[in-house]
């Protein structure tokens, strides 16, 4: 895995960068113990809890401070004598220190320079703050302002206004920045003050919210007026305040605010917004008068449809303009125009989906049902919808691109086939995760710093995307997607509910268990139970076996976690943000979890099972995983000389060294000059290790690993709790760990290491990749990926000896243990051989697969890729393609890791995290097709393995590039459980999706005749 692989720490630390999914923690009781806050955290927690009940909250009394630095007591104009100045709240020193632990609060505009509020040396952190705290201002009723809102003087309003136009216009000056980062931009101009009128529907979310919070039974309500808002919900509000007899004053005039926010909201009439912007120089006069003119003249007398195609093309057009201008003002007015349009678009998606005539025809909207509309209008809305998306900053271009030619090639023939048909409106469901995923790139490592001391933090990615189009376009595509899981036979049961927005099946299995949300902070070591099926909100690096997966965000197809789950047949399937809420009421209780070869997904009660799925549960239960036996005879524990990577025989995998360094010796002589030189560190030297005896009577380290395995089959076998066995195996093999980490290594072999890799150069000239290689992993039955550890790029002799003990420990991990002991049946024969690589700085890392993931089809090749190394397999946003043998790329997903790790240089070793480049592309089309032909070679050159039905297995193949060149640093076959796979009953689930692919789907039928049909 060397230029793939991350050192443990650093892999935790990369994996915790990703921002959690979208509200739903927030909201979601916990079910797993939460680790303990380091000191800093704790106290950052601490004096934010205090300003928040502070009568000024972040600011200690109010001063003026003048342009030549003086801080003069309020007074009127004090500072009139020293050049100007402005006069607002000074900060406490509880804010000072805040700002030390890395969390500024109490921003006041005006005394903000330039440099402050871009913050370029951190990654402009400083811009992000800004949006995040401006949402849990409206989120938590004013957050550390709660009751210093009003402290009169903390702030002035026109200074504050003019200070925060003034540092938007310059920002905006820079067309290079804006491009880089709109969506970053245009939150900017919803958080900053610079004169623009708060936005109604950010009001009426946050009330809904308080209200919620605050009124148990609002909660329905808050949670219809969150997911899907529409005109009903002004009557909604009136009901509810006429049935209450007994309410809070504070809650009724909430409810009596919300009630009127939401008449203004769905009666203001969009043109008088829309003059307001005709008013502003840049649209007084030439083309865009007339674009809003017409887009004026359509809200009056157009269809939904005609409405949304156009108000999404405006603002696709004004992002593509604001990107190519450094007219810093200009981009602030196109800016809040697209605001201003984009809430247009969701209001009037609202009002049209809304419940009453009356309220419709006064508006002049026909009222719209989804399923009334032909597949080809749907298809036309949607279109229009990912547009707006593109113009909202939540979609890149590369990803609108794609979305339109998938629609194009939909549509070209007015009658695609069921299969054509379905996998486009899967294609299109993807648009909703691509856009998750944009804010994780934006904001998730701000999100990630901020939620163990605030938890309300939680909500800010759904509170983002809640706001825009991607609920109307949730609307549109369901439905689409409905009608062609229809059309094929292929169908997701959500507890019977159906299943909103896109629901992705990753991994075949069938699992029963308790289901449980696990929040962010959560451990992973004791706390996750084989009989239990998780509600992950991303995909952990280090998750522990488990009975179920389900990930509420998805990151790369081919992480480690991906691959393990796939071998040991555990279902894995992403669900969307949306439907948290279906789930949430079957917490804690016993389900049967099952996902499809062909990617159906089903989740039931388990006593509330049919008697198809009884049958599916019984065969699963007869259907036993293959277990992996290791035979001790066939090991060579004798040979103990340090070979070269030439020495290295094809026959020796698992005898003299692992399968892992049998691979790469193979790849370093088929491949010469794309594979890095190294050595192997056989099996018998770990064994030596554990043999040393430092007393003559005590037993070795081995004999004592011998005796743990076998008391932990005797405590299995005496049915001892879970708990009881899981405080036994923790603390021995901590031990067992302490104990490699302890002893001497044997002087002998000290010398023959430092000879060998003398071989590469001076000490401190070159790096070594310090890499696990056992004995049970990248086996045909089990791939073991990424459960022991490599350390990466050690320049130091004395740090690579360290490496070493570290590797030989780390199968002792728990997790790695837990892994291994659910499928090895002769644990004590694990050994560990070590490969040792001298280190490439690969500029790009990734891995490919000899096939199509979803289908198994050897037309296609799936490849996930991100810059530096190893972002792929810890389970980063990586960019993932398909691509066909011959054809055009697919792009499944876009690269959208905000950082990528690079080798120190300087003498230092390791490898260290810095900002991603911000490339829509990772892999150039020069470099797509030497993985083509890698591919072809690898057919010509390798027999593959087969599994235990006889079936051949794709390659799994790590690779990377530097400077255009191919580096290749493993190959594995790719692991799959068998049995699982030909479960007749979850072959039977696909049958008829592959026996209806073919007929033709007809575009201008009705979504809602065909249901009927």
């Amino acid at each position: 895995m060397h230029g793939c692989s991350l050192e443990y720490d650093a892999r935790r630390m990369f994996t915790k960068i990703v921002v959690t999914v979208a509200g739903l923690i927030a909201t979601a009781s916990p079910t797993l113990a939460q680790t303990a806050l380091p000191p800093d955290e704790r106290e950052a927690r601490a004096l934010i809890e205090a300003m928040k009940a502070a009568e000024r909250g972040p600011f200690s009394r109010i001063r003026w401070f003048c342009n030549d630095g003086a801080v003069l007591p309020p007074r009127s104009h004090a500072c009139s004598q020293r050049g100007g100045g402005h006069q607002h709240g000074e900060l406490s020193e509880g804010a000072h220190r805040l700002a030390e632990l890395g969390y500024r609060v109490g921003t006041v505009y005006a005394a903000l320079s330039f440099k402050e509020f871009l913050d370029a040396s951190d990654n402009h952190n400083r811009l992000r703050e800004i949006v995040l705290q401006a949402y849990l201002w409206r989120a938590d009723d004013g957050w550390v302002e709660r009751r210093s809102r009003f402290y009169r003087g903390a702030r002035q309003v026109e200074d504050e206004e003019g200070a925060g136009r003034e540092l938007l216009v310059r920002l905006f000056s820079d067309s290079a920045w804006i491009r880089g980062n709109y969506l970053l931009a245009i939150e900017l101009v919803r958080s900053v003050p610079h004169g623009r009128a708060p936005g109604l529907l950010d009001r009426m979310r946050r009330l809904a919210l308080e209200l919620g919070d605050s009124e148990p039974e609002f909660q329905p309500l808050r949670i219809k007026i969150h997911q899907s808002p529409d005109p009903g919900d002004i009557v909604a509000v009136e009901t509810f305040l006429d049935s209450q007899r007994e309410l809070d004053p504070t809650v009724r005039a909430k409810l009596d605010s919300l009630r009127w926010v939401l008449d203004d909201y769905y009666r203001n009439d969009p043109a008088e917004t829309l003059a307001r912007f005709l008013r502003v120089d840049h649209f007084r006069t030439g083309p865009w008068r007339e674009k809003l003119a017409r887009f004026d003249s359509t809200l009056v007398s157009g269809s939904t449809g005609a409405i949304v195609a156009e108000g999404a093309t405006l603002t696709g057009q004004l992002r593509r303009e604001i990107e190519s201008s450094a007219d810093g003002l200009g981009n602030l007015h196109r800016l809040d125009l697209a605001l201003a349009v984009h809430e247009i678009l969701v209001r009037e998606w609202g009002s049209a989906r809304g419940t009453f005539s009356d309220f419709q025809a006064a508006k002049n909207l026909p009222g719209i049902s989804v399923e009334n509309a032909t597949r080809w209008e749907a298809l036309r809305l949607a279109r229009s919808m990912i547009v707006a998306a593109y113009g909202r900053g939540l979609l890149f271009q590369r990803e609108l691109q794609a979305q339109l030619e998938e629609l194009a090639q939909v549509t070209a023939t007015g009658a695609p086939s069921a299969r054509a048909y379905r996998n486009s409106v899967a294609y299109l469901q993807r648009s909703s995760l691509w856009a998750h995923n944009t804010v994780e790139y934006h904001f998730g490592a701000t999100v990630s710093r901020y939620l163990p001391v605030e938890p309300a933090t939680a909500g800010f990615a759904d509170d983002l995307l809640r706001s825009t189009v991607l609920l109307p376009l949730a609307d549109v595509v369901d439905a689409l997607g409905r009608d062609a899981n229809r059309e094929l036979g292929l169908s997701h049961r959500i507890f019977d509910t159906g299943a909103r927005g896109a629901v992705h099946g990753l991994n075949p299995g069938i699992a029963t268990g308790v289901l449980e949300f696990v929040r962010e902070g959560s451990r992973l070591d004791a706390d996750f139970r084989r009989d239990r099926i998780y509600v992950l909100p991303q995909s952990y690096a280090d998750l522990p076996p488990v009975g179920g997966i389900i990930t509420l965000s998805e990151g790369s197809s081919l992480s480690h976690l991906q691959l393990l789950a796939r071998s040991l047949g555990i279902p894995n399937a992403v669900i969307p943000a949306t439907t948290l809420e279906t789930l949430r009421p079957y917490f804690g209780r016993d389900v049967m979890y099952v996902v499809s070869p062909l990617g159906s997904v089903i989740l039931q009660p388990l006593d509330e099972l049919t008697a198809e799925l009884h049958a599916l549960l019984a065969e699963k239960n007869i259907s036993v995983a293959a277990r992996v036996s290791i035979d001790p005879a066939k090991l060579d524990l004798r040979a103990r000389r340090i070979l070269a990577l030439d020495e290295v025989l094809g026959g020796e995998p698992g005898r003299v060294v692992g399968p892992k360094a049998a691979g790469v010796a193979r790849l370093y002589r088929e491949f010469p000059g794309h594979v890095p030189p190294g050595f192997v560190i056989p099996f018998g030297v770990f064994r030596a290790h554990l043999d040393r005896q430092e007393e003559r009577d005590s037993p070795s380290l081995y004999e004592e690993m011998v005796e743990f395995y076998a008391r932990v089959g005797e405590l299995e076998r005496k049915a001892k709790t879970q708990s009881e066995i899981s405080a036994f195996t923790t603390e021995r093999l901590a031990y067992f760990r302490s104990e490699i980490l302890r002893r001497d290594f044997d002087p002998a072999f000290v010398r023959e290491l430092r000879d060998k890799l003398s071989e590469w150069g001076a000490e401190g000239t070159y790096g070594v990749f310090v890499r696990s290689d056992t004995n049970v992993e990248d086996l045909a039955e089990f791939s073991g990926a990424g459960l022991n550890l490599t350390v990466p790029n050690q320049v130091r002799f004395e740090e690579v000896l360290t490496a070493i003990k570290q590797v030989w420990a780390s199968p002792f991990e728990v997790r790695a243990y837990a892994w291994r002991q659910s499928i090895i049946d002769t644990p004590e024969h694990t050994y560990v051989s070590v490969l040792l690589q001298r280190s490439v700085p690969a500029e790009k890392s990734g891995v490919l697969i000899t096939a199509d993931l979803q289908t198994d089809s050897r037309d296609f090749i799936t490849v996930s890729a991100s810059e530096g190394s190893g972002g792929v397999v810890s389970g980063e946003l990586s960019e993932s393609l398909l691509l066909p043998v011959d054809g055009k790329p697919r792009l499944l997903a876009q690269a959208k890791a905000a950082f990528r790790l690079q080798m120190r240089t300087g003498g230092a070793g390791g490898v260290e995290p810095v900002p991603a480049s911000g490339s829509e592309y990772v892999l150039t089309q020069e470099e797509i097709a030497r993985l083509k032909a890698l591919v072809q070679e690898l057919d010509d050159r390798f027999e593959p393995e087969v599994d235990s039905h006889g079936r051949p297995m794709p390659w799994d193949v790590e690779f990377g590039f530097l400077a255009g060149e191919l580096l290749l640093f493993q190959i594995r076959p790719l692991a799959s459980d068998p049995a699982t796979r030909s479960v007749a009953g979850l072959v039977e689930l696909d049958r008829a999706v592959l026996g209806r692919g073919h007929r033709p789907v007809d575009l201008h039928e009705t979504l809602a005749g065909a249901a009927g049909a």
